[in-house]
């Protein structure tokens, strides 16, 4: 009795959620559409938001992976700043641009192997601080984001790194393949096992039970400390894709590159219905809430408002998907308080 009612509203919540989540959707793309006749619906802008998208998306995914366990990674876009500065500098110093693409593939499995070997570095640091010494998520990946950027200015001497780069390896930034972007399919593969492993997986459910309560899974007998240094080394490691798509599309390799991204990551996990507090989330809202806010953003621009503008919209509507999940939960809390005393 008490595991159906337990399950039915958060069955009910989830699909409000979706409902809420493709309300917004049809909104924000009919005042975009109405905003810029002729330019908004166009192939070209489709094609450059699809190709941007990859980039933000990867950090939601990390984000709303450590959001599941009531953690925040916010260390996670500067990790791969280091990455990226590490494998611009190897392939600066050892690929002339006229390199054969069977070289330059060579150096791009090699930088990616050395990617994950940091990106587990980077992760491990975290989840050591968080997972198994006990400190809180927020300051501990502030304080190892700032170790992270302060390694890639002593590489880079706080300028970032420009060169040109062979074309074979730019094509995994700007190339298609069957008419689909390189990084879009780089995207919906780490999308998909992230996906798999979060909901169909019994890590996956592990997470969502430490973030639902953390006391009644360390009684169940889960390794709680385990899971969530393993939860900080799997967000670090999707740094590793993002890195190189980075690198693939802008040439370069900057120490403070992409840093708005931690502000549009957590609005997306809010939006797609990821709570903050941790244990609940469905990940396929956060698809779509990934390619909403960057539609918006992408709108915005051709609009031509300010990044600084923008930053600050985005930080406003946080807060209000913040307050508006939290009044949700009180609702639904008392909902059940009511239906419990009358049964």
């Amino acid at each position: 009795m008490d595991t159906n009612t337990n399950l039915k509203p958060e069955k009910a919540q989830t699909d409000r959620g979706t409902i809420r989540l493709v309300g917004l959707f049809v909104i924000a793309f009919v005042a975009l559409s109405i905003a810029m006749p002729g330019k908004f619906l166009t192939t070209r802008n489709f094609t450059s938001l699809l190709f941007q998208l990859p980039e933000f998306g990867l950090i939601a995914l990390s984000l709303g992976m450590t959001m599941m366990v009531r953690g925040r990674d916010v260390s996670v876009v500067m990790c791969s700043n280091l990455l990226t500065t590490v494998t611009c500098t190897i392939m600066l110093k050892n690929l002339p641009v006229d390199a054969p693409a069977s070289e330059v593939y060579k150096y791009v499995a090699l930088c990616f192997g050395l990617s994950v070997i940091l990106a587990v570095a980077c992760g491990a640091l975290n989840g050591f601080f968080i997972g198994i010494l006990g400190f809180p998520s927020m300051l501990s990946t502030l304080a190892t984001s700032s170790i992270f950027t302060g390694i890639s200015m002593v590489m880079t001497g706080g300028r970032g790194i420009f060169g040109i780069l062979p074309d074979s390896f730019l094509f995994l930034g700007s190339g298609k393949l069957l008419g689909i972007p390189v990084p879009l399919i780089a995207f919906l593969v780490v999308f998909a096992i992230i996906y798999i492993m979060m909901h169909h997986t019994p890590f996956g459910m592990e997470m969502q039970i430490i973030g639902s309560n953390f006391r009644v899974a360390s009684y169940s007998g889960i390794n709680v400390r385990g899971v969530i240094f393993k939860t900080y080394v799997y967000s670090s490691l999707i740094a590793t894709v993002q890195s190189m798509i980075v690198l693939a599309r802008t040439n370069a390799a900057k120490p403070e590159y992409g840093s708005s991204y931690t502000l549009q990551g957590m609005l997306a996990c809010v939006i797609a219905g990821v709570n903050p507090n941790g244990g609940r989330g469905k990940f396929s809202n956060l698809l779509l809430a990934i390619f909403m806010l960057q539609c918006v953003d992408s709108g915005l621009n051709m609009l031509r408002i300010s990044a600084f503008v923008r930053s600050c919209m985005y930080g406003v509507l946080l807060v209000v998907g913040i307050i508006v999940e939290f009044l949700m939960e009180r609702l639904e809390a008392r909902a059940l308080m009511r239906k419990a005393l009358k049964e």
